[in-house]
Protein backbone atom coordinates (compact mmCIF):
# COMPACT_ATOMS: atom_id res chain seq x y z
CA UNK A 1 0.00 0.00 0.00
CA UNK A 2 2.34 2.69 -1.28
CA UNK A 3 0.09 4.83 -3.44
CA UNK A 4 -1.84 7.82 -2.16
CA UNK A 5 -5.13 6.32 -3.27
CA UNK A 6 -4.53 3.23 -1.12
CA UNK A 7 -3.93 5.34 1.98
CA UNK A 8 -7.00 7.41 1.12
CA UNK A 9 -8.99 4.17 0.94
CA UNK A 10 -7.70 3.10 4.36
CA UNK A 11 -8.54 6.53 5.77
CA UNK A 12 -12.08 6.27 4.37
CA UNK A 13 -12.45 2.85 5.99
CA UNK A 14 -11.36 4.21 9.38
CA UNK A 15 -13.58 7.28 9.08
CA UNK A 16 -16.59 5.19 8.06
CA UNK A 17 -15.77 2.50 10.66
CA UNK A 18 -15.64 -0.08 7.89
CA UNK A 19 -13.46 -2.43 9.91
CA UNK A 20 -13.71 -5.31 7.44
CA UNK A 21 -12.06 -3.18 4.75
CA UNK A 22 -9.46 -1.91 7.23
CA UNK A 23 -8.62 -5.50 8.19
CA UNK A 24 -8.29 -6.50 4.54
CA UNK A 25 -5.90 -3.61 3.90
CA UNK A 26 -3.71 -4.44 6.89
CA UNK A 27 -3.71 -8.10 5.82
CA UNK A 28 -2.30 -6.96 2.47
CA UNK A 29 0.46 -5.10 4.31
CA UNK A 30 1.25 -8.21 6.36
CA UNK A 31 1.64 -10.25 3.17
CA UNK A 32 4.26 -7.76 1.98
CA UNK A 33 5.95 -7.29 5.38
CA UNK A 34 5.17 -10.36 7.52
CA UNK A 35 7.86 -9.54 10.09
CA UNK A 36 6.63 -6.01 10.82
CA UNK A 37 4.95 -6.09 14.26
CA UNK A 38 3.24 -2.71 13.72
CA UNK A 39 0.84 -4.30 11.24
CA UNK A 40 -0.22 -6.92 13.79
CA UNK A 41 -0.89 -4.23 16.41
CA UNK A 42 -3.20 -2.41 14.00
CA UNK A 43 -4.79 -5.70 12.94
CA UNK A 44 -5.52 -6.56 16.56
CA UNK A 45 -7.07 -3.16 17.20
CA UNK A 46 -9.31 -3.50 14.16
CA UNK A 47 -10.33 -7.01 15.22
CA UNK A 48 -11.37 -5.56 18.58
CA UNK A 49 -13.59 -3.09 16.77
CA UNK A 50 -15.27 -6.15 15.24
CA UNK A 51 -15.56 -7.77 18.69
CA UNK A 52 -13.28 -10.58 17.49
CA UNK A 53 -11.31 -11.00 20.69
CA UNK A 54 -9.66 -14.27 19.62
CA UNK A 55 -8.34 -12.75 16.41
CA UNK A 56 -7.18 -9.69 18.32
CA UNK A 57 -5.34 -11.77 20.93
CA UNK A 58 -3.54 -13.76 18.22
CA UNK A 59 -2.49 -10.57 16.42
CA UNK A 60 -1.25 -8.85 19.59
CA UNK A 61 0.62 -12.00 20.66
CA UNK A 62 2.34 -12.19 17.27
CA UNK A 63 3.30 -8.50 17.56
CA UNK A 64 4.71 -9.07 21.04
CA UNK A 65 6.84 -12.00 19.88
CA UNK A 66 8.18 -9.98 16.92
CA UNK A 67 9.01 -6.99 19.13
CA UNK A 68 10.74 -9.29 21.60
CA UNK A 69 12.82 -10.79 18.78
CA UNK A 70 13.85 -7.23 17.81
CA UNK A 71 14.81 -6.41 21.39
CA UNK A 72 12.07 -3.75 21.58
CA UNK A 73 11.12 -4.71 25.13
CA UNK A 74 8.79 -1.81 25.92
CA UNK A 75 6.77 -2.41 22.77
CA UNK A 76 6.70 -6.14 23.50
CA UNK A 77 5.31 -5.42 26.97
CA UNK A 78 2.60 -3.17 25.51
CA UNK A 79 1.61 -5.83 22.97
CA UNK A 80 1.51 -8.60 25.59
CA UNK A 81 -0.48 -6.30 27.87
CA UNK A 82 -3.15 -6.10 25.17
CA UNK A 83 -3.28 -9.90 25.12
CA UNK A 84 -3.57 -10.04 28.91
CA UNK A 85 -6.50 -7.62 28.83
CA UNK A 86 -8.31 -10.09 26.58
CA UNK A 87 -7.06 -13.21 28.37
CA UNK A 88 -6.36 -12.13 31.98
CA UNK A 89 -5.85 -15.71 33.18
CA UNK A 90 -3.27 -16.70 30.57
CA UNK A 91 -0.25 -17.35 32.78
CA UNK A 92 2.11 -17.73 29.82
CA UNK A 93 1.45 -14.10 28.83
CA UNK A 94 1.92 -12.90 32.41
CA UNK A 95 5.24 -14.75 32.44
CA UNK A 96 6.38 -13.04 29.23
CA UNK A 97 5.41 -9.61 30.61
CA UNK A 98 7.33 -10.24 33.83
CA UNK A 99 10.44 -11.43 31.98
CA UNK A 100 10.36 -8.40 29.65
CA UNK A 101 9.94 -6.02 32.57
CA UNK A 102 12.88 -7.52 34.43
CA UNK A 103 15.07 -7.20 31.33
CA UNK A 104 13.85 -3.68 30.62
CA UNK A 105 14.84 -2.51 34.10
CA UNK A 106 18.42 -3.31 33.18
CA UNK A 107 18.28 -0.98 30.18
CA UNK A 108 18.15 2.79 29.87
CA UNK A 109 15.19 4.31 28.04
CA UNK A 110 16.56 6.42 25.13
CA UNK A 111 16.00 10.15 25.66
CA UNK A 112 15.57 12.83 23.01
CA UNK A 113 18.53 15.19 22.90
CA UNK A 114 17.49 17.29 19.91
CA UNK A 115 16.59 20.91 20.60
CA UNK A 116 14.04 22.94 18.65
CA UNK A 117 14.58 26.65 18.04
CA UNK A 118 11.24 27.59 19.56
CA UNK A 119 11.02 30.62 21.82
CA UNK A 120 9.98 30.55 25.48
CA UNK A 121 6.38 30.55 26.65
CA UNK A 122 4.33 33.67 26.16
CA UNK A 123 4.87 34.15 22.43
CA UNK A 124 2.06 33.84 19.90
CA UNK A 125 1.30 30.76 17.85
CA UNK A 126 2.32 32.65 14.72
CA UNK A 127 5.77 33.35 16.20
CA UNK A 128 6.13 29.71 17.26
CA UNK A 129 5.23 28.46 13.76
CA UNK A 130 7.67 30.93 12.21
CA UNK A 131 10.49 29.52 14.36
CA UNK A 132 9.33 25.95 13.74
CA UNK A 133 9.43 26.39 9.95
CA UNK A 134 13.24 26.66 10.07
CA UNK A 135 13.83 24.24 12.96
CA UNK A 136 15.78 21.03 12.43
CA UNK A 137 13.25 19.07 14.47
CA UNK A 138 10.33 19.84 12.15
CA UNK A 139 8.93 16.41 11.14
CA UNK A 140 9.63 15.38 7.57
CA UNK A 141 6.07 15.62 6.16
CA UNK A 142 5.89 19.30 7.12
CA UNK A 143 9.37 20.08 5.78
CA UNK A 144 8.52 18.52 2.45
CA UNK A 145 4.92 19.71 2.07
CA UNK A 146 4.06 23.38 2.52
CA UNK A 147 0.27 22.81 2.38
CA UNK A 148 0.59 20.44 5.35
CA UNK A 149 2.69 23.02 7.18
CA UNK A 150 -0.05 25.59 6.59
CA UNK A 151 -2.55 23.37 8.41
CA UNK A 152 -0.55 23.81 11.63
CA UNK A 153 -2.00 27.31 11.87
CA UNK A 154 -5.25 25.61 12.90
CA UNK A 155 -3.61 23.57 15.66
CA UNK A 156 -3.91 24.48 19.34
CA UNK A 157 -0.75 25.77 21.04
CA UNK A 158 -0.32 24.26 24.51
CA UNK A 159 2.11 25.11 27.30
CA UNK A 160 2.43 22.68 30.20
CA UNK A 161 4.38 22.58 33.47
CA UNK A 162 6.52 19.77 34.83
CA UNK A 163 4.35 16.85 35.98
CA UNK A 164 1.21 17.87 34.08
CA UNK A 165 -0.65 15.07 32.31
CA UNK A 166 -1.20 15.57 28.58
CA UNK A 167 -3.19 12.40 27.92
CA UNK A 168 -4.25 9.68 30.34
CA UNK A 169 -4.33 5.94 29.71
CA UNK A 170 -7.90 4.73 29.15
CA UNK A 171 -9.42 8.06 28.14
CA UNK A 172 -11.25 8.38 24.83
CA UNK A 173 -9.76 11.16 22.74
CA UNK A 174 -8.36 11.28 19.21
CA UNK A 175 -6.02 14.31 19.14
CA UNK A 176 -2.42 13.98 17.97
CA UNK A 177 0.38 16.06 19.57
CA UNK A 178 3.62 17.50 18.20
CA UNK A 179 6.30 18.43 20.76
CA UNK A 180 8.02 21.76 20.07
CA UNK A 181 10.02 22.24 23.26
CA UNK A 182 10.70 20.10 26.33
CA UNK A 183 10.29 16.38 26.96
CA UNK A 184 7.59 13.95 28.08
CA UNK A 185 7.47 10.47 29.58
CA UNK A 186 5.17 7.82 28.13
CA UNK A 187 3.91 5.57 30.92
CA UNK A 188 1.77 2.44 30.98
CA UNK A 189 0.33 0.68 34.02
CA UNK A 190 1.30 -2.95 34.54
CA UNK A 191 0.01 -4.86 37.55
CA UNK A 192 -0.58 -1.68 39.53
CA UNK A 193 2.87 -0.27 38.76
CA UNK A 194 3.76 2.54 36.37
CA UNK A 195 6.30 1.63 33.71
CA UNK A 196 8.07 4.26 31.60
CA UNK A 197 8.12 2.92 28.06
CA UNK A 198 9.44 5.94 26.15
CA UNK A 199 10.91 9.43 26.47
CA UNK A 200 9.93 11.88 23.74
CA UNK A 201 11.12 15.37 22.85
CA UNK A 202 11.15 18.09 20.18
CA UNK A 203 9.88 16.93 16.81
CA UNK A 204 8.23 13.80 18.21
CA UNK A 205 4.55 13.11 17.61
CA UNK A 206 2.38 11.08 19.98
CA UNK A 207 -1.29 10.12 20.23
CA UNK A 208 -1.43 8.69 16.71
CA UNK A 209 -2.52 5.20 17.81
CA UNK A 210 -5.86 6.41 19.21
CA UNK A 211 -6.47 8.49 16.10
CA UNK A 212 -5.97 5.50 13.80
CA UNK A 213 -7.75 2.81 15.83
CA UNK A 214 -10.45 4.77 17.65
CA UNK A 215 -9.58 2.92 20.86
CA UNK A 216 -8.97 4.58 24.24
CA UNK A 217 -5.46 5.83 24.99
CA UNK A 218 -3.00 3.01 25.69
CA UNK A 219 -0.59 5.08 27.77
CA UNK A 220 -0.34 8.19 29.92
CA UNK A 221 1.92 11.01 28.73
CA UNK A 222 3.34 13.38 31.37
CA UNK A 223 5.42 16.53 30.99
CA UNK A 224 9.01 16.26 32.21
CA UNK A 225 9.71 19.97 31.61
CA UNK A 226 8.69 23.23 33.29
CA UNK A 227 8.20 24.84 29.87
CA UNK A 228 6.77 22.07 27.68
CA UNK A 229 5.35 23.46 24.44
CA UNK A 230 3.27 21.41 22.01
CA UNK A 231 0.77 21.65 19.20
CA UNK A 232 -2.49 19.73 19.52
CA UNK A 233 -3.93 18.56 16.21
CA UNK A 234 -7.53 17.56 16.86
CA UNK A 235 -9.39 14.86 14.97
CA UNK A 236 -11.11 17.22 12.53
CA UNK A 237 -7.82 18.91 11.64
CA UNK A 238 -6.07 15.58 11.06
CA UNK A 239 -8.97 14.53 8.83
CA UNK A 240 -8.50 17.64 6.70
CA UNK A 241 -4.76 17.04 6.48
CA UNK A 242 -5.23 13.47 5.28
CA UNK A 243 -7.91 14.53 2.80
CA UNK A 244 -5.40 16.98 1.35
CA UNK A 245 -2.40 14.63 1.55
CA UNK A 246 -3.34 10.93 2.07
CA UNK A 247 0.31 9.96 2.59
CA UNK A 248 0.15 11.76 5.95
CA UNK A 249 -1.84 8.77 7.21
CA UNK A 250 1.08 6.53 6.24
CA UNK A 251 3.39 8.80 8.22
CA UNK A 252 1.14 8.50 11.29
CA UNK A 253 0.88 4.75 10.73
CA UNK A 254 4.67 4.40 10.63
CA UNK A 255 5.44 6.58 13.69
CA UNK A 256 5.13 3.74 16.20
CA UNK A 257 7.35 1.51 14.06
CA UNK A 258 10.07 4.17 13.85
CA UNK A 259 9.99 5.20 17.50
CA UNK A 260 12.84 3.74 19.55
CA UNK A 261 11.97 1.83 22.71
Amino acid sequence: MDQGQDWRALFNSLRDEDWDSAIDMVDSLIKKEPEDPTHYIKLGDFYLQKNNSEGAARAFHKAGDLYLAEGALAKAICAYKKVSQIKPYDLSIQKKITECMMELKEKRIPEKTEVCRVEATGVSKEEVLRDLASADCLPRPFRENQPLMAFLKEAHLLNRDDGEIIIREGEKSRSVFLILRGTVSVITEIGGNDLIIAKLGPGDIFGEMAFITGHPRTATVISDSPDLCLLELDYDLIEKMIEAEPSFLKYLYDIYRARKS
